[in-house]
């Protein structure tokens, strides 16, 4: 027979709660992000993955430019 014990931070107070989550934060602001980062991992590991970033957002950028662009030219031709 199994019994299934609840964890301890589910009965915690919301302070206590509070208190876990602070301790188990690993990055608090962008530029501690980037040291721990570049220490754990290197300026290789740093970049790592901006080739597929830049192959994706390419083409998300001309739809976005694109429908800006058309929407521009279709609300001036009403002549509001």
């Amino acid at each position: 027979m199994t019994t299934l014990i609840a964890p301890k931070s589910f009965f915690a107070t919301t302070k206590e709660s509070l208190n876990s989550v602070q301790n188990t934060i690993k990055y608090r602001d962008i530029m501690s992000t980037i040291r721990l980062m570049i220490r754990e991992e290197g300026v290789r590991g740093f970049f790592r993955g901006i080739c597929p970033r830049m192959i994706a957002q390419a083409p998300a950028s001309a739809i976005s430019w694109t429908t800006y662009e058309m929407m521009k030219k279709l609300l001036a031709s009403k002549h509001y």
